[in-house]
Parts: structure tokens; C-alpha cells; sequence
């Protein structure tokens, strides 16, 4: 089966060559006890066949069938790192919130010190308005990766996020003190500037407010 699929894969049969491969799987883990060691040479297969060609479907266009692909995959392989990193990105794409935080926080479990993995969750924690947790998250990984922009970033854009969530509910000096803490980490930081000038408006201290929203930049 094996070299059946991989000489239907370089026919460029993609389809059939992992439809091949799959119901070998199936008929494997239908009759205990499984071979483990065939049965991590299909997923090996599976893998080495499915990762490139769910890429070229990608840049072809064909985010659905990608897809699709990428969560079969999970189906026999829930960790596979591939698996997962498609799944994640093309449910984000495709707007199916719930599986982006399904698989999100099934990656950052598995993968805590993946950097993808950790900025997904954040934005998760975000995106649901638990803007403190993506930051508790984000603070020790800036710490211990020292200069990465990436986390800084994130860092940064969530701390802006709890800012305006603490405005709002009028915890005006709460919010001055998060991008006060945000600055630290980049200083100089126009949009925070400018954030913590809106707070300043909000408490109508106006003199103070034009001092930061001055750096504003349309």
C-alpha cells in the first residue's frame, strides 16, 4: 500500500495516493491488536504526502479542500504539529471560530514553547475579550525570549485591548498604568502614546490628553 500510494502520489494522483493510505489505516486499526509500528508508517505516509499538498492548495486557492485535509489528518495524528498549524490558520480563514479555538488551545497544550502556538492563544484570549490572560500568558515569554518582536507585539496590542476594556467601565488610572507597563517594553510606542492620551480624554484632563494624542499619525 505504501508504495502503491507513493507511486500514485509522483503520478500526481494526490488524491487516490492518500485515499489509499488511509483505508489501509482503517483496515489496520479495524482488526486488533494494531500493528503500532506499521501503523506510525501509514502516518509517516500520510504526513509526508498530505503537508505538501495541502501548501499547494493553499496557494492554488483551494482553502476548503486544504482544509478539510488538514483536519483529516488530526483525525489519525490529534497533535501532528502540520496538522494542527493548518487547521488552525484555515479555520481562522474560513471564520470557523470554534475549531480555531479548539485546535488553538489543543497546540498550545501540546506545544507550550512554540512561538506560533502561544501568539494563536493570545489572540484567542483576545478575540473573547480575556485580554488579562493573553497578557499573563505573553509577559514571562517576553521575559524569557528577550527582544522577540513578535511577543512584543502581541504584548502590546492586548495590552492596548484591556486598556480601552478598563476605560470603558471608567477604571481610567487601571488603564494608564497597563500601557504605562506596555511602554516599558516599547518605548516610544506611538499608538500607545496616543492610547493613554484617549484615556487622558475620557478623564478630561485635557492638557495632558494633547501632550500624548499629539503623537497620533493618520
Amino acid at each position: 500500500d505504501l508504495k502503491q500510494s507513493q507511486l500514485l502520489y509522483g503520478l500526481g494522483n494526490k488524491d487516490n495516493a492518500l485515499d489509499l493510505l488511509y483505508t489501509a489505516l482503517g483496515n489496520l486499526e479495524a482488526a486488533p491488536p494494531v500493528d503500532s509500528t506499521m501503523r506510525q508508517l501509514y502516518i509517516g505516509g500520510i504526513e509526508e504526502m498530505s503537508v505538501p499538498y495541502i501548501k499547494e492548495l493553499i496557494n492554488m486557492g483551494q482553502f476548503e479542500k486544504a482544509y478539510t485535509l488538514s483536519l483529516k489528518l488530526l483525525e489519525y495524528d490529534p497533535n501532528n504539529y502540520y496538522g494542527l498549524l493548518y487547521s488552525i490558520n484555515l479555520a481562522n480563514h474560513l471564520g470557523h471560530t470554534d475549531v480555531f479555538e479548539k485546535y488553538t488551545a489543543q497546540a498550545y497544550e501540546h506545544y507550550p514553547y512554540e512561538s506560533i502556538f502561544i501568539l494563536k492563544q493570545a489572540s484567542v484570549y483576545n478575540n473573547k475579550g480575556e485580554h488579562q490572560q493573553a497578557i499573563d500568558m505573553l509577559l514571562p515569554k517576553m521575559h524569557q525570549y528577550s527582544g522577540n518582536t513578535e511577543y512584543v507585539s502581541a504584548y502590546v496590542a492586548s495590552s492596548e485591548l484591556l486598556a480601552q476594556q478598563q476605560a470603558q467601565v471608567d477604571k481610567y488610572d487601571e488603564a494608564i498604568a497597563t500601557l504605562d507597563e506596555a511602554l516599558k517594553y516599547s518605548p516610544g510606542n506611538k499608538s500607545l502614546l496616543y492610547n493613554k492620551g484617549l484615556v487622558y480624554e475620557y478623564k478630561q484632563q485635557y492638557d495632558s490628553a494633547y501632550q500624548y494624542q499629539k503623537y497620533y499619525e493618520p
